[in-house]
């Protein structure tokens, strides 16, 4: 049984504040400028069990989803992509192509850190945490932009009510890396570091296998010409 403690809210009275931001279901553009959401989503969580969460509808625990790129010679954006393996926690996923990272927001995380408050920054410490733990850098040390720090953009909500979905409120930001990184490397057997691609070339060679939440930001750049 899963014992941990994860981040969670309380979904009709988030539901309500995005319906009043205007949100729809489905990938949105971060409502950035609502500030009652915005209070909600900063001040308004709470930590839950995860195995009394993972069914309850009545609740919606976010997910940060962050996608990470780099700038290629010709300043066109390349973005990471990794694949799961069979071993990957998750049997739906297994074998599934990604440019997402990110997991469920753990109450242990937070805790240890006393100056991480609002949704925002607790989502860049998850992100910085989970690629430090999951990835290794491969760096070109001549290149000044090594010593570049990591810049979180909110770029994309994804609210929606599509099977496992129901669940979970994606917070997907995009994260330019140092263009001094040559490569990634996994640290763990339940994911393969493909690489770095524009998104020409992962719409040829990976969108049919991405995962659900990959293809919808996959869409959603396109219909909003961010390639």
């Amino acid at each position: 049984m899963k014992k941990e403690f994860i981040m969670t809210y309380r979904d009709t009275p988030l539901q309500a504040l995005l319906a009043s931001a205007g949100c729809e279901k489905g990938i949105i553009d971060y409502p950035a400028d609502s500030e009652n959401l915005q209070h909600y989503l900063d001040h308004d969580f709470y930590f839950e069990r995860r195995y009394k969460l993972e069914n309850n509808t009545s609740c919606r625990h976010p997910i940060p989803y962050g996608v990470f790129y780099r700038m290629n010679s010709e300043n066109v954006p390349e973005y990471f992509v990794y694949q799961r393996t069979k071993v990957t926690g998750e049997s739906r996923l297994a074998g599934k192509h990604s440019i997402g990272i990110g997991g469920h927001i753990e109450a242990s995380n937070v805790f240890e850190h006393d100056d991480v408050e609002g949704l925002n920054k607790i989502m860049e410490f998850e992100l910085s945490r989970e690629f430090d733990e999951e990835f290794g850098y491969i760096f070109n040390m001549d290149d000044p932009s090594c010593a570049n720090e990591l810049v979180f953009v909110p770029r994309y909500l994804i609210n929606s009510d599509f099977e496992q979905d129901r669940f979970h409120l994606g917070l997907v930001p995009f994260t330019r890396l140092p263009d001094s990184i040559t490569g990634v490397t996994s640290k763990e057997d339940d994911q393969i570091a493909v690489g770095f691609f524009t998104y020409e070339q992962i719409r040829e060679r990976y969108y049919d296998n991405l995962e659900s939440w990959s293809q919808l930001i996959m869409d959603k750049m396109a219909q909003d010409a961010v390639q």
